[in-house]
């Protein structure tokens, strides 16, 4: 009865900390999927300035400088 009582808390707190591994893991994986995001979606937006400053100057406007 004491051992398998040992068995199941031991068992428990295994499985506790693989949890919590595996929460960290997950965590950081999405932290990571975000910075991704977050930089394609700024090469994105640069694309899209530098696209609109070629078609003011196409259309004979200047940018000020």
């Amino acid at each position: 009865m004491i051992l398998n009582s040992l068995e199941l808390n031991t068992t428990y707190k295994s499985d506790a900390a693989i949890d919590e591994l595996v929460s960290a893991l997950t965590q950081e994986i999405e932290a990571q999927a975000e910075i991704k995001k977050s930089e394609k979606n700024l090469q994105h937006n640069r694309l899209s300035l530098g696209t609109t400053y070629l078609r003011i100057l196409e259309a004979g406007g200047h940018l000020g400088c």
